[in-house]
C-alpha cells in the first residue's frame, strides 16, 4: 500500500492537550485556583468529583461540557475541539472560562482487536519505515455532572472503522510501529450527550 501521506514528527505530548493546568482535581478542602484548565476535569472522568466546577442543573436550558478520550496509553486526553462550540468554553489568559462547565463527557476505550497494518508513510518527503497497525475498538461512552462525578448516562460502543490513517500525529521519534485506535465518530457522541448538554 503506497499512501502519499506525511508523518508528524510531534511527540506524543503535542496531541495529549492542555498539560499547564494546575494540580488535577480536587479535594472538597483543597482552595479554589484563581483560575480553572480542562486538565482539571479529567478526575471526573473516573468518578470523582471536582468541587470547583459548576453545578449541574438538569433544568437549565444549556451547559457547557469539556470532552476526555484515553489516548494510546489509556491516558485521559482533552477532545472538546469535537464537540459543538457553543458547548465548549473558549480559555482566555485573564479568566476563567472553565468555571461555566458542569458538564463532563468521557470515552474510555476499553478493548481492542488487531486488524491489519499500514505501510508506505513518508517524513519530509521520504519514504519511512513506520508500521501503523490499525485496530477496531470498545468504548465507552459517559456523561457526568461535574461537580460531583455523578454518571447521568453511559453506553458501550464498537468503533470498527480501521481505515489506514492518511496522517500519522503524535509517533515517538524513531519508532517502528505505532498503535492506532478505531474512534467513535464525533458525531455520535454528540448525539448520545445531547439530552445532557442540550436538552
Amino acid at each position: 500500500m503506497a499512501l502519499a501521506a506525511a508523518v508528524s514528527t510531534l511527540t506524543a505530548c503535542g496531541e495529549r492537550g492542555s498539560e499547564s493546568g494546575g494540580a488535577l482535581g480536587a479535594s472538597p478542602s483543597a482552595v479554589r485556583p484563581k483560575q480553572l484548565f480542562a486538565d482539571n476535569f479529567e478526575p471526573v472522568c473516573d468518578g470523582k468529583p471536582f468541587p470547583f466546577a459548576k453545578a449541574y442543573d438538569a433544568a437549565a436550558t444549556g451547559h457547557k461540557a469539556v470532552l476526555f478520550r484515553t489516548y494510546r496509553d489509556g491516558a485521559w486526553v482533552d477532545g472538546s475541539s469535537g464537540l459543538p462550540a457553543d458547548w465548549t468554553v473558549k480559555f482566555e489568559a485573564g479568566g476563567d472560562a472553565y468555571a461555566a462547565v458542569d458538564v463532563t463527557v468521557c470515552l474510555k476505550r476499553t478493548a481492542a482487536t488487531f486488524v491489519k497494518e499500514c505501510r508506505g508513510y513518508e517524513v519530509n518527503g521520504k519514504p519511512d519505515a513506520l508500521v501503523v497497525k490499525m485496530h477496531s475498538a470498545t468504548w465507552v461512552m459517559s456523561v457526568h455532572e461535574a461537580q460531583t462525578g455523578k454518571e447521568l448516562a453511559s453506553k458501550e460502543v464498537a468503533a470498527t472503522d480501521t481505515t489506514c490513517t492518511r496522517y500519522v500525529v503524535g509517533a515517538p521519534k524513531d519508532a517502528t510501529t505505532l498503535d492506532e485506535f478505531a474512534k467513535v465518530p464525533d458525531e455520535d457522541v454528540v448525539a448520545f450527550a445531547k439530552p445532557f448538554v442540550q436538552p
